[in-house]
Order: structure tokens, then sequence, then C-alpha cells
């Protein structure tokens, strides 16, 4: 019988031939990395209203020009388990004078972004200014800032 061959798709995925069924192995892109929880690399979402971060997205943009507009990882730290162990940016656009506020849960802390003490919440510093922010949530209490651009 024939091998299941492979075909590019594009620079960055390798699609097989054979059934999806018949698969039995973890994929890796080019880079050699992979996500057992569902490829994150290149997913994102937008926001114009304040809700919750969908944990499945690995960037998230807040459209602050209308509004002020608050993400948050969940109401409980328990609610925070779906987060755990992942990196997530946020981005805000350039319009209005309005904040991003990036919150965690009641007994959840978030450090860094040039605070001494934990945080319940960081917010974008300069309005009207866009804004990023890498955050890596590594336990059901504890949200760490990466890198912060405008926020604090």
């Amino acid at each position: 019988p024939a091998c299941p061959t492979m075909s590019y798709v594009n620079g960055n995925e390798a699609q097989a031939t054979w059934p999806q069924a018949e698969r039995k192995f973890v994929e890796l892109d080019r880079t050699g990395e992979y996500e057992l929880n569902g490829n994150r690399k290149q997913t994102s979402k937008a926001y114009t209203v304040t809700g919750t971060i969908d944990a499945s997205k690995r960037f998230h943009r807040a459209a602050v020009g209308a509004g002020a507009v608050t993400l948050s990882f969940g109401a409980t730290a328990a609610a925070q388990l779906a987060y755990v162990g992942r990196e997530y940016t946020f981005f805000t656009d350039d319009g209005g004078a309005n904040a991003l506020t990036i919150s965690t849960p009641t007994g959840s802390y978030i450090y860094g972004a040039g605070n001494a003490a934990p945080q319940g919440s960081i917010a974008t510093t300069a309005a009207g200014t866009p804004s990023s922010c890498t955050v890596f949530v590594y336990s059901l209490t504890h949200v760490q800032v990466v890198s912060a651009v405008n926020m604090a």
C-alpha cells in the first residue's frame, strides 16, 4: 500500500494527507513546539467591553476608544485553573482616553509592572497611547507580569 504523505499548507504548518482519526502523535510546528491543550500560538480575541479573559486565546486586544475595558481571569481563584501555566499578551488600541485594566480574581494577585506589593489588578498608565502587557499565570493565586508598556 502507498505510504501516507504530508503537504505544506504554509510556512508554519504541515498537513497530513491521512484522516484525522488515524493521527496518534503530537504534531509540532516548524520551531519544534507544541501545545497539548490546543494550539494558542496565533489565536486572538478582541474586546470592546468588560469581560472574562478567554483562556483558549493567546493574544487579547482591547478596543478602549469607546470606553474603559476590564479583562478578568475569572471570579474566584478556583476559576483561574484554566489559565495556570499559560502566558497571555494584552494590547490596547490608541483611541480615546480610556483605560484597560487586567484584573485577578478575589484572593489572587498580580505581580510586577513596577509595583512593590502584589496588586489585585493593573491598568494602563497613559490614556490614549497604545499599551501592552504580557503575563504568566503560574498558580491559582499568582499572575506575574513578564513585560509591560504603559501599564502598572
